[in-house]
């Protein structure tokens, strides 16, 4: 393995370590979203644990099937509640476009279209050939920046994206957020109604353990 690395080139090392540093950036970036997703469970599952002790307490369910019933009725009201201003939000917007193509008399939405192609970036990227496959060998250069316009279509069409890239976050946040309880809900149905011995009082294990010698 050593002697590969001496034989290999100049130009063949900078390829091998900017490869090496691509991957751990991968491994980096895997392993904060991992944690931010157990993150998200764990306090997704504490709003589950919040809606349902006091009913627990209060014996108004008495089984993990009612215990279901109820705290996916929670479940999905809090999940309504939640998108509630994404949708809001994107029903502003279909309104809006809808009186836009009214008042300028358009039959279509290529003018939107149009102006987010023209924001894109044209990047061309170097390449190399490293052990026979020809792969990315530096930063790429700019070929072709994006144009930005003001008027009143290119306007409509900028507030479109920044509408749709909200809605489709906060949406994506928020269905994660349902599974999340959903698993809890799934869990502490269980949990909560297992019987269990260990959990039972001193005085009261030691009782059954003399009437059984009896």
């Amino acid at each position: 393995m050593i002697n590969i690395l001496i034989k290999l080139s100049e130009n063949d090392k900078r390829i091998l370590i900017a490869l090496i540093l691509v991957i751990l950036l991968v491994v980096i970036i895997v392993g904060y979203l991992t944690k931010l997703i157990r993150y998200i469970m764990r306090k997704q599952g504490r709003v589950i644990d919040n809606m349902m002790v006091d009913i627990v307490r209060t014996n108004l369910v008495s089984n993990p099937k009612e215990f279901k019933k109820v705290a996916r009725e929670k479940n999905f009201r809090h999940f309504y509640f939640q998108a509630l201003p994404p949708m809001c939000v994107l029903l502003l917007l279909v309104i809006i476009l809808g009186l836009y193509q009214i008042f300028t008399e358009k039959t279509n939405l290529d003018y939107i279209f149009y102006y987010l192609s023209e924001m894109s970036i044209e990047l061309e990227w170097p390449t190399s050939y490293f052990f026979g496959i020809n792969i990315i060998s530096d930063w790429p250069t700019i070929v072709n920046g994006p144009t930005f316009y003001f008027n009143f279509d290119s306007i409509i069409a900028y507030v479109s994206l920044l509408v749709i890239i909200y809605f489709t976050i906060h949406f994506l946040i928020c269905v994660q957020a349902l599974i999340a309880r959903e698993i809890r809900i799934s869990k502490a149905a269980v949990s909560v109604f297992q019987k269990d011995l260990d959990a039972l009082p001193k005085n009261l294990n030691q009782n059954l353990t003399d009437t059984n010698h009896n």
